[in-house]
């Protein structure tokens, strides 16, 4: 097997797991007065403060866009392994970059489809 095969499945496999950080991080609420950077002011505060709402940009679009990029993380991944494939296709390389390609497929497929829900989810004005 050649460096570059083991560098590539090695390099997708990286694009895999910061796409899926991506994706993780774009979960992790948004909201300032939620934070414990804020806590002390929070119990001084004489009346609470009126959150932002999930639909207050530009927090509203933060878990759409860690989705974007996780989806581009992951759509690499597929298109260099398949790329690999297509310039190196002995046995070891295959065995080594063909289940590296399909996780990333079945992952992008994933990101897509969580992205297309999230699009279609009605917007909370």
């Amino acid at each position: 097997m050649a460096f570059e095969t083991a560098f590539i499945a090695g390099y997708a496999v990286l694009l895999l797991l910061a796409g899926e950080g991506l994706r993780r991080l774009g979960r992790v609420s948004t909201d300032a007065w939620s934070s414990r950077l804020f806590a002390a002011y929070r119990a001084q505060a004489p009346e609470p403060v009126d959150p932002a709402g999930p639909a207050d940009w530009p927090h509203s679009e933060v878990p759409q866009l860690h989705t974007v990029l996780a989806g581009v993380a992951s759509s690499a991944a597929t298109l260099l392994c398949v790329a690999e494939l297509v310039r190196h296709h002995d046995r070891l390389a295959v065995a080594v970059l063909a289940p590296v390609a399909a996780l990333a497929a079945v992952v992008t497929g994933r990101t897509a489809v969580a992205l297309r829900a999230r699009a279609r989810a009605p917007q909370a004005s």
